[in-house]
């Protein structure tokens, strides 16, 4: 009887539990102003020219022609090697960037936050526009990967 219980307990082991610590947005924003953060914006291009994008945020698309490889590789970029260099990661509604925080948690990145109400907002939260935080207009939106 106890197979089936150790056999899930071995495979529960087995794979890494990634759980980026989040972030309210007005936390995010903080954290930036002091310097402590830097922060991805892990939307498309698309997204990041229809609603412009947080104020100082770096642009790291997670749909990298190249896929998470791409990604994560414009994440160590923006960072400049550094992956001692706490990172968040905020998507349009949250739903990309717990992926991409456990993408970068991965590749060795040593603190990484989601901001899981993303920039639009989602059916729990507004977001970090709606919240009235700094945004820019995405003239070039020309991201690091």
């Amino acid at each position: 009887m106890l197979r089936p219980f150790v056999f899930a307990l071995a495979i529960a082991a087995a794979v890494p539990a990634f759980a980026a610590e989040g972030l309210k947005p007005h936390q995010a924003w903080s954290k930036m102003e002091r310097g402590e953060m830097l922060l991805l914006d892990v939307r498309t291009q698309g997204e990041w020219m229809q609603t412009g994008v947080p104020k100082n945020a770096k642009l790291v698309t997670l749909s990298d022609p190249r896929g998470s490889s791409g990604f994560v590789a414009g994440a160590k970029k923006a960072v400049r090697g550094d992956l001692r260099k706490p990172v968040g990661v905020i998507c349009r509604t949250g739903n990309r960037s717990a992926k991409a925080a456990a993408l970068l948690e991965n590749a060795g990145f040593k603190t990484v936050y989601d901001v899981p109400e993303g920039v639009v907002g989602n059916a729990r939260d507004t977001g970090w526009a709606w919240r009235g935080l700094p945004m820019v207009n995405c003239g070039d939106c020309t991201p690091e990967n």
